[in-house]
């Protein structure tokens, strides 16, 4: 039998194999892409409730004014609506509702953002900061484990 076959039959192989590596190279590429952006949003979305719930946990301006200071223009709009809403000024059904609302939405921020990092401890999703993206955790089940058994994990400053 001639070897003629089989070296196009390689040929063909690692052509398919290359065209397979470059279609997983993309996913891979888009996954990271979706999983950066999933883990900035959950960021966002832990500190904006998390300012939320320390607003209506505390009544004194001083802490109103700092929360204010982190936001500008359409942010800062949003967050002075919301402010209003959980201030002493409206109803009490008002008032724990939106608190309710707000404290639910920074438990299942930091539920999310616990899991989109698990296994690069970022020890930050437990409540220390830390911006430093670490090594690979080499258990990424045993964050997620954590995240559910810490889950609600309402404190704030």
């Amino acid at each position: 039998m001639s070897s003629l076959p089989l070296a196009a039959l390689n040929v063909v192989a690692n052509h398919l194999e290359g065209t397979e590596i470059d279609t997983l190279r993309k996913r891979n590429l888009m996954l990271e892409k979706n999983l950066r952006a999933l883990q900035n949003q959950t960021h966002a979305h832990e500190e904006w409730y998390c300012d939320l719930v320390w607003a209506a946990r505390s009544d004194g301006e001083d802490e109103r004014v700092l929360i204010r200071g982190k936001y500008e223009g359409a942010e800062l709009d949003r967050m002075e609506h919301e402010l209003a809403q959980v201030s002493s000024q409206v109803s009490p059904e008002v008032v724990h509702w939106h608190h309710g609302f707000n404290s639910g939405m920074l438990a299942a921020s930091r539920l999310y953002k616990a899991f989109a990092h698990a296994g690069t401890q970022r020890s930050e999703c437990f409540g220390e900061d830390s911006d430093e993206e670490g090594e690979p955790d080499p258990n990424p089940d045993g964050d997620r484990e954590n995240a559910l058994e810490f889950f609600p994990m309402l404190d704030t400053p």
